[in-house]
């Protein structure tokens, strides 16, 4: 997977269904993702939250909001993803208070 037109392909067809594809277009992003929520997370919220948790509500609410994603160039999947996770970082984080 190294263009962006096979990962616009991929989202494409996630849309489309097909859950094969969805899989296929996180995992092109999983390292970044990985990256970021461990960031994020920092020590004072990893005693309380697993980022392996974090990564994996990530998905669940992409895959449910993935109808309404739109293609906007290169980078954009992954932008996407990263407010989702961080959306559920701040979650977590209120819940954990």
């Amino acid at each position: 997977m190294g263009t962006r037109d096979e990962l616009q392909a991929l989202v494409r067809r996630a849309q489309e269904g097909d859950r094969e594809a969805f899989e296929t277009a996180v995992e092109t992003c999983r390292d970044r993702l990985e990256r970021f929520v461990g960031t994020r997370l920092g020590k004072h919220l990893r005693h309380d939250v697993e980022p392996e948790d974090v990564l994996q509500e990530t998905y669940a609410q992409a895959l449910e909001s993935l109808p309404r994603f739109r293609w906007a160039g290169s980078g954009s999947f992954l932008r996407w993803l990263l407010g989702i996770a961080e959306h559920v970082i701040l979650s977590q984080a209120r819940r954990s208070r």
